[in-house]
């Protein structure tokens, strides 16, 4: 059973995030990374003190009140083609990034994450303004990579927010759907920059999420 779930955490997760199962990744993976390293994954699960329940609860609350303040700003983006998603990064996903970056905990900033699409580039930046002028930004969080795209062609804005309800940061990112489709299917996708050297990929959070009350079908990463 080891061997089983070894290949279903590195290979069948992996191929089911590329075939557009992306809530079936973090079920995988998750399930695969209590059973190879329980230890690991109880003192993670304890540290963030949360349950999956609670979580879903959470983030479904955050989208209504991220679409109603989108819906009430005076965008050239029709609401109705506006388009708010987001997740809870899965525990395994959140213990890869801990390990690949040498960080504790308190230094993940996106464990909950929003993502905004819009229309219009100049949209973009009415919704981190009202974001901004709503919550309190982490400082030092606000990365602006329209105005300044990374090497492969990445653009988004990024940011990380202290809510009323909660001392855990929550990140949004805004961009354009021209910007997430390139994100997603094109030199900037996520799942390029995550395959390490053995071609498998080391682990997309996702699934956690809900849009609209089902489950998020894009990840955020």
């Amino acid at each position: 059973w080891l061997e089983l779930t070894q290949e279903t955490r590195d290979v069948v997760a992996p191929l089911a995030d590329r075939v557009g199962l992306a809530g079936r990744l973090a079920g995988l993976q998750d399930e695969s990374f209590r059973l190879l390293e329980p230890a690991t994954h109880a003192e993670l699960s304890a540290k963030i003190g949360t349950t999956p329940a609670s979580d879903a609860a959470r983030l479904a609350a955050l989208l209504s009140s991220t679409e109603d303040l989108v819906r009430d700003l005076q965008l050239s983006t029709p609401s109705s083609q506006t388009l708010v998603n987001g997740r809870v990064k899965s525990r395994y996903s959140l213990h890869n990034k801990m390990q690949r970056k040498g960080l504790e905990l308190g230094d993940i900033l996106d464990r909950v994450a929003l993502r905004v699409q819009v229309a219009d580039v100049d949209d973009c930046y009415v919704v981190l303004d009202a974001l901004h002028a709503r919550y309190a930004e982490v400082p030092g969080s606000t990365d602006d990579y329209v105005a300044s795209p990374k090497a492969n062609g990445y653009q988004s804005l990024h940011t990380a927010v202290v809510l009323p309800d909660s001392a855990e940061p929550v990140e949004f990112q805004v961009r354009t759907f021209a910007m997430h489709a390139l994100a997603e299917h094109g030199d900037a996708a996520h799942w390029r920059y995550k395959l390490p050297s053995s071609g498998v990929s080391s682990g997309v959070s996702a699934g956690l999420g809900l849009v609209g009350g089902g489950l998020l079908s894009q990840p955020l990463v």
